[in-house]
């Protein structure tokens, strides 16, 4: 898969396999609900034609 590399895992304290998502939710009374998510690629797996972007 294009989206998985093998980057530090915080919650598992130790290097794996594994994919970099941003997800908002959205709350209607006792029901939760996706609203939009994102995924991005490691920049090692980028394609030519894709760029790289940085949280600044």
């Amino acid at each position: 898969m294009d989206d998985v590399s093998r980057q530090y895992i915080g919650n598992l304290g130790a290097f794996n396999n594994g994919i970099v998502s941003v997800n908002t939710y959205g709350i209607l009374g006792n029901i939760t609900f996706p609203l939009i998510f994102k995924i991005f690629k490691p920049r090692k797996k980028l394609k030519e034609t894709e760029e790289s972007k940085t949280k600044s």
